[in-house]
């Protein structure tokens, strides 16, 4: 089955009415018809439905839009190839091995660069639909990431 027709099964055309029900009656249909769907699309479905939600309460156009891109992206990545759990941990265990030994010799500039590349893998997570909109996992990064991101304007801003 191509993408247009598969997105066209389990994905009907939004309803540009206004009308704020969308996520109650696809979430609905999903909760329905999830065991027929093919691996992985259930967890993509929801993470999309998850942020078509946050979308729906959202007040401004520019959250809006952004909220509903990546329930976009999480619609439609669940056809990418993505590395598997395997190849995953050993870059884990890399970057986690490089960042103690930086620290252990106190290579700032290291430790820096290695945070920032973790924050960065966060955000692709995140805007690119590879997370649930608000859920549990990875919420104590995006808590710290969200801590962490604004010390960096005043070093980065002009003075």
């Amino acid at each position: 089955m191509d993408v247009m027709t598969m997105a066209s099964t389990h994905f009907p055309t939004p309803d540009t009415s206004g009308s704020t029900d969308g996520f109650a009656s696809l979430k609905q249909r999903h909760r329905h018809e999830r065991d027929g769907y093919p691996e992985f699309l259930d967890l993509r479905v929801h993470r999309a439905l998850s942020w078509l939600h946050r979308a729906e309460q959202c007040d401004d156009d520019d959250g809006a839009f952004i909220f509903l891109w990546i329930s976009l992206n999480a619609a439609w990545d669940y056809h990418n190839q993505k590395p598997d759990i395997e190849e995953w941990q050993i870059s884990f265990n890399r970057a986690r091995d490089q960042s103690k030994s930086a620290l252990a010799n106190q290579k700032t500039a290291d430790v820096l660069n290695i945070v920032m590349d973790r924050l960065y893998t966060l955000r692709n997570q995140l805007v690119h639909g590879g997370a649930t909109w608000n859920g549990k996992v990875n919420r104590s990064q995006v808590r710290d990431g969200r801590n962490i991101l604004p010390l960096w304007f005043p070093l980065l801003l002009p003075s």
